[in-house]
């Protein structure tokens, strides 16, 4: 049976990353851990996983980029030297274009290993968590053209070209909180936004973000208490992690229109990162320590029990080097 690896981020002083193996059923067996200082966030470039860490230098509070050569079974070895983002609190990258892309949550700002930094100004209307700017993601738009930044503090999304000079600013709704990006293909994407538990459609154009429609992701009674994480794209569904209420949410896109379909329980406590693919999804649950394995059948999400992994400390992120890109076909 075909094995593909899959990696854990435990964002703990003592964690780093966990390496499993994970056949077709969804089983993951366990490989071995690579030690470092609080994993963020992960990516795989070629045959290299790019790690961002919280605090890595001992002498002051900015955040780093490591890389790690991957071997024929998927081991990490032969780290590289640590380069700093220039900022704090890094929780997302993206590679693009031979180079390194990493954005600041607490500094408001997006690096690129080529030395330049770039700074975002302003408040949002919630001045409890949009006092400032707060960067969440960074990572290709659907041409691979540019490169789309998140700013949850100011409920903008930034289009950048490669030198970072700005192309484009899509605003979401006073409040929103933008987070994270899927493409859906080469002309749509979607944002999850986590102050108000809600997803925005954009339709994408040479640069230019155009807001569709925006949804909640969950029931009015759950959106109190609930901060949305992640999201990823499979086929023509679209599914969210949603922190406090402790579930995944499964939205269609039929005709054109998102649809909220079914919230079903992550299986942990505070889901964080989710990853999608070869019928599987995997979240990664911060509180509980675990990542929970599910079967997924469009809206359907049926977890697996029997194949929780348990005892990632402050499981962040959550890898798998499969492809996980997919397309919506339009009608």
């Amino acid at each position: 049976m075909k094995e593909y690896n899959v990696y854990a981020a435990s964002c703990v002083r003592d964690g780093g990353i966990y390496h499993y193996k994970m056949d077709e059923s969804g089983t993951l067996r366990y490989v071995g851990k690579t030690s470092c200082d609080r994993p963020m966030y992960m990516i795989k470039d070629g045959n290299k996983l790019c790690v961002v860490l919280r605090e890595p230098f001992g002498n002051n509070d900015c955040s780093g980029i490591i890389t790690y050569e991957t071997g024929l079974q998927g081991e990490l070895h032969s780290p590289s030297e640590l380069i700093s983002t220039q900022g704090r609190c890094s929780c997302h990258l993206s590679a693009f274009y031979g180079k390194l892309y990493a954005v600041n949550y607490l500094s408001g700002s997006v690096f690129c290993s080529d030395g330049t930094l770039k700074l975002h100004h302003g408040n949002g209307k919630n001045l409890e968590r949009q006092d400032a700017p707060h960067t969440h993601y960074v990572a290709s738009s659907p041409d691979g053209k540019y490169l789309f930044v998140t700013d949850l503090g100011l409920d903008k999304i930034f289009v950048y070209d490669k030198q970072l000079n700005v192309v484009s600013i899509a605003t979401l709704p006073d409040g929103a909180g933008p987070r994270h990006i899927a493409c859906l293909d080469k002309t749509h994407v979607v944002c999850v936004n986590e102050l108000d538990c809600s997803i925005t459609m954009f339709e994408y154009d040479e640069g230019i973000l155009n807001l569709v429609q925006t949804i909640p992701v969950l029931k009015p009674e759950s959106r109190t208490h609930s901060a949305c994480a992640a999201v990823r794209a499979c086929g023509n569904y679209i599914y969210t992690s949603n922190r406090g209420d402790n579930s995944i949410s499964a939205i269609e896109v039929l005709d054109g229109q998102m649809v909220l379909r079914s919230v079903t329980p992550c299986g942990g406590i505070s889901p964080r990162d989710i990853y999608i693919g070869k019928g599987i999804l995997l979240c990664a649950n911060q509180k509980s320590s675990t990542v929970t394995v599910f079967k997924v059948e469009k809206e359907n999400l049926i977890q697996m029990l029997d194949k929780t992994v348990v005892g990632i400390e402050e499981a962040l992120c959550v890898y798998g080097d499969w492809d996980a890109a997919f397309t919506i076909e339009k009608s």
